[in-house]
């Protein structure tokens, strides 16, 4: 994210701060959420890449509609010009934030349970 802030413009102040505590929460709930549904599949005795996939597999609707909901939210303000100009760096976080959580929820992270739980 602060790559991706950096090359934006976007500097790091209380406005953008804010925007990454928003996201924190649901970056951490997506991640529990996906972590205990491979732990489950692998619980019932499938093996550790079956349990990866087919854990994440089956959140994916809820995580996307999570994510993306909250995307749609915060987007319109990237547009926004006057004096409310300021809460594009904050919108510009959390969509950016969510977007790149949502590439690492579903792909690096079972990879990640795939190979601590072997």
């Amino acid at each position: 994210m602060f790559v991706f802030a950096n090359l934006a413009g976007v500097t790091i102040n209380m406005i953008s701060l804010f925007g990454m505590i928003l996201v924190i929460g649901i970056l951490v709930d997506d991640g529990i959420v996906i972590g205990e549904n491979i732990f489950t599949h692998f619980e019932m005795g499938k093996s550790p890449r079956k349990a990866a996939i087919d854990g994440t597999i089956e959140v994916i609707p809820s995580i996307l509609t999570s994510v993306s909901t909250t995307m749609v939210a915060f987007s319109p303000c990237c547009f926004l010009v006057g004096q409310m100009e300021m809460m594009y760096e904050m919108a510009f976080i959390v969509v950016v934030s969510l977007g790149v959580s949502l590439v690492e929820a579903l792909f690096v992270l079972p990879a990640i349970l795939l190979i601590r739980i072997f």
